[in-house]
């Protein structure tokens, strides 16, 4: 059995505070439609058949670390909930997780921008833990003027649901082979690369 899996991010909007999932509020519209063409692009795909999904669900650090870690459950579940009824698949094909604030991908996006407190931010990130103070501490920053620049920039698009779509490749002769290891060869298993390799001549 071939199992294989790849991930995609829907960097959705929500009104503050709030876990519903409004199809044409800010740019969801445009996040759902790269959705649906990636599942629909999978579905139709007749050499895989789609098996499972996890979805994972990410919060940005303001409010309470305790709302943020059950906003991005609720979250989370509506997304599930959002694929589960457009594409006709069943609550047991779906794990649902969430982790909170995603902190670390504060980290990373700060690493790639330059503004004046940038060190300043990344050593209270790496050195305060998050029930210290941390983000009390960004706040503090530059009268504000420095939190609020990562409210406005950086914080967005930590707000996501992450997805693993899950599937099952089938099984290929040689010639078919030959053909899918240009193309898709993730599709493709170990000892199947074997045999296209033995199709050529000796070095």
């Amino acid at each position: 059995v071939k199992q294989r899996s790849e991930r995609y991010s829907a960097h959705l909007n929500y009104i503050a505070g709030r876990h519903d999932l409004l199809p044409n509020f800010e740019n969801n519209a445009t996040e759902l439609a790269k959705v649906d063409n990636i599942i629909q692009e999978l579905k139709s795909d007749k050499d895989l058949t789609i098996t499972d999904f996890t979805i994972s669900g990410y919060a940005s650090p303001e409010d309470t670390y305790e709302r943020n870690m059950a906003l991005s459950q609720r979250r989370a579940e509506t997304f599930a909930r959002y694929i589960e009824k457009k594409y006709g698949y069943t609550r047991s094909q779906f794990k649902v997780e969430w982790f909170g604030e995603d902190w670390k991908g504060l980290r990373e996006a700060v690493e790639k921008q330059e503004f004046a407190d940038k060190e300043a931010v990344l050593r209270i990130i790496d050195n305060v833990p998050v029930h210290d103070g941390r983000e009390k501490q960004i706040m503090e920053l530059s009268r504000g003027n420095t939190y609020r620049w990562l409210l406005a920039e950086l914080f967005p698009p930590l707000r996501r649901n992450d997805y693993d779509i899950a599937f099952v490749s089938r099984a290929f002769n040689v010639d078919e082979a030959k053909e899918i290891i240009k193309t898709k060869p993730r599709l493709l298993s170990l000892n199947e690369m074997f045999l296209v390799a033995n199709t050529y001549p000796e070095d």
